[in-house]
């Protein structure tokens, strides 16, 4: 709002403050909401939950955003243990020429960072991505990360399920 204010000459009252927040509030209690088929839900909605790691896995659950319009990239994500506790995460604005370069480089990032700390076993939550395309560089930096030893399993995730990722990814553009 403080942004909005300076930057945008935008005034908003302390009720649209209350609302904004409330939004957000409640977007983080869905993102960490446990969903099975007793949750009650409304007609036509789709229950996606998060993708837990198993037994001594981490899981890494990586997202990006990228503005068409603006050029804007940034990268987000966050490592939960085999429990879901939230371990750490990362958000940044990265260069990139379009969405798929950006969500290459959220896995890129994310898996050099987990190699950093030693982890050995990775689940890698992220969306559906293109084995074939001209960023072929980013691919095979990943797929070295890949042949180190350690082990990764890949697990695709609808943004739904992977919220926490998404809003860390968004908060690279602040």
């Amino acid at each position: 709002m403080r942004n909005e204010r300076v930057f945008n000459g935008c005034d908003s009252s302390v009720w649209e403050a209350l609302r904004r927040v409330h939004a957000l509030h409640t977007t983080m209690v869905r993102a960490f909401a446990v969903v099975d088929e007793h949750t009650p839900h409304d007609a036509g909605l789709t229950l996606v939950s998060c993708i837990f790691a198993e037994g001594l896995q981490t899981s890494l659950h990586v997202d990006a955003s990228f503005n068409t319009t603006s050029g804007q990239a940034c990268i987000g994500g966050l490592v939960r243990d085999s429990n879901g506790r939230w371990l750490w995460g990362f958000f940044g604005a990265v260069e990139a020429v379009d969405a798929l370069q950006v969500e290459l480089l959220a896995i890129l990032h994310g898996l050099r960072i987990v190699w950093s700390r030693r982890i050995q076993f990775v689940l890698c939550v992220t969306h559906d991505i293109q084995s074939t395309h001209r960023l072929t560089a980013i691919l095979y930096s990943i797929k070295d990360l890949m042949h180190k030893p350690w082990t990764i399993q890949f697990e695709h995730s609808f943004r739904e399920g992977n919220k926490c990722a998404y809003l860390l990814a968004r908060r690279g553009q602040m």
